[in-house]
């Protein structure tokens, strides 16, 4: 059980933590410094987590009075409303996963649903208006996350429209709020473009000291330009002839997968690091054949040869390529297939993907042979 000094000398965090009481009552404190009374509860078989109130307008003893009064109405068989926000969303999420969103996107929609349900779970769907709406993602874009607030809007959005569709809302409230929200800022990832630059870069990447398969990643990063995730995950039974298919769950957005054609080059990395020890893994972590490299190593890399993250990061090999493939005269679209930006329609997307195949083949065969001139040409 906690007691009222505790609640009051509890400290908002980085991320959100719980208090617990009794009986699944807790207190959730949010980065935010708001702090909501929460019950686990199970009604009907279902785990639920229902909020009661937010502290101080709720004090310790309301909390507990309305645990008590919440389990009674349960054992009672009283009804418990499911149309309010939290069921709504829950429901949505139930069919995403259904429909086989990849659990990377549903995850994504669950904590985008949690942020506003933090605020508004409990109530009716028909009953929220926009300026609740507004509350919740103003809050967020007022922590600096405007990215973020407005995927929260659009998120609620989908949960209100579905409420329509089953006839328990009528309307959509986060219509309102349409260019309410401040544009986030853009972040430019930092890249080499200049040619003679980067084949220095090649060059220092070659010379590596460190672990193979940081150096066999970076290598592959440049001649392949996925993104760095994609290429930290890639399996050897990925791997089918000359093409590697990143399945869609590790794929940005989860919709479908990408083929990357692979050059002599890049297939030479491949057969390299099938020589070492490793398990599925082509780039394993330096601590073990069981897991990809993490998140930084390959950024760590680069500082270590003296590549600023003002000057080159790990995803920037793929604006590295974009920029001097498009100098060099290649088909825009043929360019874009192959950094797998998605075209939002599902049809021409797939039409689009063998459309362009061929001129993708030849496109990264000669890429990874300008990639060999500019590391002869560099001054190393």
């Amino acid at each position: 059980m906690i007691t009222d000094l505790e609640i009051r000398k509890a400290k908002p965090r980085e991320t959100r933590y719980n208090l617990a009481d009794q009986g699944g009552l807790y207190l959730l404190v949010l980065p935010s410094g708001k702090k909501v009374w929460r019950l686990a509860h199970r009604v009907s078989g279902k785990t639920r987590q229902t909020t009661l109130g937010h502290y101080p307008e709720m004090s310790l003893i309301a909390a507990r009075e309305a645990q008590f009064e919440m389990k009674r109405r349960v054992k009672s068989g009283a009804p418990v409303s499911e149309d309010t926000f939290r069921a709504i969303s829950h429901e949505l999420q139930t069919r995403k996963a259904e429909a086989g969103l990849s659990p990377r996107t549903l995850e994504t929609f669950k904590w985008l649903c949690r942020l506003a349900e933090d605020v508004i779970g409990d109530r009716k769907l028909h009953d929220i208006r926009p300026n609740e709406c507004w509350g919740v993602v103003k809050a967020i874009e007022d922590s600096g996350r405007r990215h973020t607030a407005r995927r929260v809007r659009t998120a609620m959005g989908e949960v209100f429209r579905f409420g329509m569709r089953t006839g328990r809302s009528h309307g959509d409230p986060t219509a309102a709020l349409r260019g309410a929200l401040m544009k986030p800022r853009t972040k430019h990832r930092a890249a080499i473009t200049s040619p003679e630059r980067f084949g220095v870069l090649l060059s220092l990447i070659d010379a590596y000291p460190g672990s193979y398969s940081i150096r066999l990643a970076l290598k592959f990063s440049a001649l392949t330009f996925a993104r760095p995730g994609e290429i930290r995950g890639a399996r050897f039974s990925e791997i089918n002839g000359d093409v590697w298919t990143i399945p869609k769950e590790r794929m940005k957005g989860g919709r479908i997968h990408h083929d990357v054609p692979l050059s002599r080059q890049a297939l030479a990395v491949v057969e390299e690091a099938r020589r070492f020890p490793h398990r599925d893994f082509i780039f394993p972590s330096v601590r073990s054949l069981d897991r990809p490299l993490s998140e930084n190593t390959l950024g760590s890399a680069l500082l270590s040869m003296g590549i600023t993250s003002e000057e080159h990061v790990p995803h920037g090999f793929r604006a590295s390529a974009s920029t001097m493939l498009n100098e060099q005269g290649f088909v825009k679209d043929v360019v874009e297939k192959q950094l797998a930006h998605l075209d939002e329609d599902d049809v021409r997307r797939a039409y689009n993907r063998a459309l362009y195949w061929l001129e993708r083949v030849t496109m990264m065969q000669r890429w990874a042979d300008y990639l060999d001139e500019l590391k002869k040409d560099s001054a190393l």
